[in-house]
């Protein structure tokens, strides 16, 4: 048997997903959940400059933002909440 090449439910970026680095400083992107964007028009993707040019910061700020954002979409989606906040004093 050959070894299969990713394992189900693991992405292919490893630790680096949600992150992508634009020149030299590392964003946050993440797509809204479909019943999330019916609520919230707009992108359909999340965009956050983490102002950092270090990858080890950049996974810290993302697991932090992942987590704000899991919370807020559930919200969302039971009706509790009408918009997602996002640091910075931005909102959707």
């Amino acid at each position: 048997m050959g070894r299969k090449a990713a394992m189900a439910g693991k992405s292919s970026k490893g630790g680096e997903r949600l992150i992508t680095l634009r020149g030299n400083v590392w964003w946050y992107r993440q797509q809204k959940p479909a019943k999330v964007h019916r609520v919230i028009q707009g992108p359909r993707f999340l965009m956050v400059n983490l102002r950092t040019s270090d990858v080890v910061e950049a996974k810290r700020k993302r697991d932090e933002l992942e987590a704000m954002t899991r919370t807020q979409f559930r919200q969302i989606r039971d009706g509790r909440r009408s918009e997602l906040t996002l640091p910075g004093g931005g909102s959707l």
